[in-house]
């Protein structure tokens, strides 16, 4: 006796069809499911392939494995070696109409029953699917633009979490009207057992609840439970590092022997000198952009994450790398290989004393001390170009122009200031003089 689920082929649309064998009948039936193409379709696995372009696929499974447990528990009701065609018809009918919500027309031809149909984008896996599918190649409706890899990156990240959790949980086929408080502090308390930081954790609640606003707006849910005030999306501000100018300093005077570490210092180095994203000063490497202007050079760019236009000026620091590498800008490298090296290259330039960094884990704060060239990497520079800025007095919002911070109030949590250092500039304003 076996049974298995199969593509047939038609003119007009592939069906998913099924088929039962025993020593002396053979029947086929056609589910309910069809694909938009053969790529959908694993025909070793007998399932729909997993991930595939298919928005629902996952789900979409597990109704297949239900159809056919039904179908084996309906059989169990017969001899089977009396059974007769027309009742092992009846049995399968059944499990679809069972599993699917699905009434069974004019032999093995089904069509759905409007009136039991769940909406399949409202089941949050699908829907997450959907979003991630469409949005990494068209605008989204509130940015109106393409979500970048990064952030895609982020969503299929939460994804895979909130799919552990339910399925770890036993929550198929999970909708978004069935998440509530409960729920919410139950997926928290998930994130929390899995080792990860309280910013990790507010990344993936803030993910979800971007899905849930989507699938709200839709008119796919009318859950609104995203809107209410326990549904937050946790976050600290963690001490990570920045480095002073003497610092910077020491890593640019270093003598590097090897072309590839030098090459990397340089490009770290512009960057401390520039405030670019990561990204944004690979980009230039490929690409250079620089505009001469009133007797002054800057970098150009469009910024990749905001999308807005940027003039950052050339400053000696970085002219003097400029013509240490023959007039030209260091050659690309991918961000992975910086991250990688810097560290090293900032253990030779003596960047090695003790750095302490306070980190929420499972609601409880960890300290971790290490050698601070541990901590070092290419966000390091970013940052400490915006806190090297602000100490020297230059203003926010011209900063904030080259560093693209849509808020000063997002800007001053970014840049690393001791309270004792910030004090030294207040005191310097003439109001205390």
């Amino acid at each position: 006796m076996k049974t298995k689920f199969f593509l047939r082929e038609h003119k007009a649309k592939l069906t998913i069809n099924f088929e039962f064998r025993n020593a002396s009948i053979r029947f086929r039936g056609a589910t309910p499911f069809t694909v938009n193409s053969v790529n959908e379709w694993d025909k070793k696995a007998m399932r729909f392939k997993y991930p595939s372009p298919r928005v629902n696929a996952y789900n979409d499974n597990i109704k297949l494995n239900e159809i056919s447990t039904k179908f084996l528990e309906g059989l169990s009701n017969f001899k089977i070696n009396e059974i007769t065609k027309n009742q092992i018809k009846d049995v399968f009918e059944n499990a679809i109409k069972i599993v699917a919500g699905i009434k069974v027309v004019n032999g093995l031809n089904p069509v759905v029953d409007e009136s039991d149909k769940i909406n399949p984008l409202n089941i949050v896996l699908n829907y997450f699917d959907y979003f991630i599918n469409k949005y990494q190649k068209h605008p989204t409706p509130s940015t109106k633009k393409v979500i970048k890899p990064v952030s895609m990156g982020s969503y299929k990240s939460s994804r895979k979490n909130l799919e552990l959790f339910l399925n770890a949980n036993k929550l198929y086929n999970f909708t978004f009207d069935d998440i509530n408080e409960d729920w919410y502090y139950d997926f928290v308390e998930f994130l929390n057992e899995k080792g990860f930081t309280l910013n990790y954790v507010g990344t993936i609640i803030r993910k979800l609840k971007t899905i849930m606003k989507s699938a709200f707006s839709r008119d796919v849910t009318k859950c609104t439970e995203f809107q209410k005030p326990y549904f937050i999306a946790p976050s600290e501000i963690v001490n990570l590092p920045y480095l002073t100018e003497e610092e910077i300093e020491k890593i640019s005077n270093l003598v590097i022997l090897d072309d590839a570490d030098r090459n990397i210092r340089d490009i770290f180095v512009i960057q401390c000198y520039a405030g670019f994203r990561i990204e944004d000063l690979l980009k230039q490497l490929k690409q250079p952009n620089i505009i001469e202007q009133s007797g002054r050079k800057f970098f150009y760019t469009k910024q990749g994450k905001t999308g807005g236009e940027i003039w950052i000026p050339i400053n000696e620091k970085i002219r003097k790398v400029i013509s240490n590498n023959n007039g030209k800008l260091p050659f690309y490298v991918h961000q992975n290989e910086i991250n990688e090296r810097i560290k090293s290259i900032c253990k030779k330039a003596k960047i090695d004393y003790d750095y302490s960094i306070e980190r929420t884990y499972r609601n409880i704060t960890v300290v971790e001390t290490k050698p601070k060239y541990k901590f070092i990497a290419t966000h390091t520079a970013r940052r400490s170009f915006c806190t090297n800025a602000f100490m020297a007095n230059v203003p926010v919002h011209h900063i904030m122009s080259i560093s693209g911070h849509k808020t000063e109030k997002i800007f001053l949590n970014y840049v690393k200031v001791e309270k004792k250092l910030e004090a030294v500039l207040i005191a310097e304003n003439k109001f205390f003089q």
